[in-house]
């Protein structure tokens, strides 16, 4: 499995440079310029990936053995299905909750927040699109 975990570990900036190079070849319409685009894209990659990085290991080292799942019985795989449904769920409601409860009188009309880059179906058949 060690293999698969180093493969993971290359994938995700691989396919964060690949997005980068095709979106600079394909352009799909002339987007608006920004200054520094390239580099806060690149800056706010590595900090996204050092907080993912960071934050699972410091909540392992604090909860320990009180975890309420312990997934590494279950192996990297499904452990990481397992947590990936949990999160996906838990996203799905509080995102709804989020439509049903309006902060000053505006709230969103459209599934904006897609855990994972996954939109949950019942999202997509629950909301008006603008």
């Amino acid at each position: 499995m060690n293999d698969f975990e180093n493969l993971v570990g290359i994938l995700i900036p691989s396919t964060f440079v690949v997005a980068l190079v095709i979106e600079r070849l394909l352009r799909a319409k002339e987007l608006p310029k920004v200054r520094f685009w390239l580099l806060k894209g690149l800056v706010f990659f590595a900090l996204t990936g050092g907080v993912n990085a960071v934050v699972p290991l410091i909540v392992a080292h604090i909860v320990g053995d009180r975890a309420p799942l312990h997934l590494a019985r279950v192996g990297l795989v499904p452990g990481a299905l397992i947590a990936f449904l949990v999160t996906d769920v838990v996203a799905y409601f509080v995102h709804r909750t989020m439509h049903r409860v309006r902060r000053s009188g505006a709230g969103a009309t459209r599934c904006t927040t897609a855990p994972s880059g996954w939109t949950w179906p019942a999202c997509r058949t629950t909301t008006r699109s603008t």
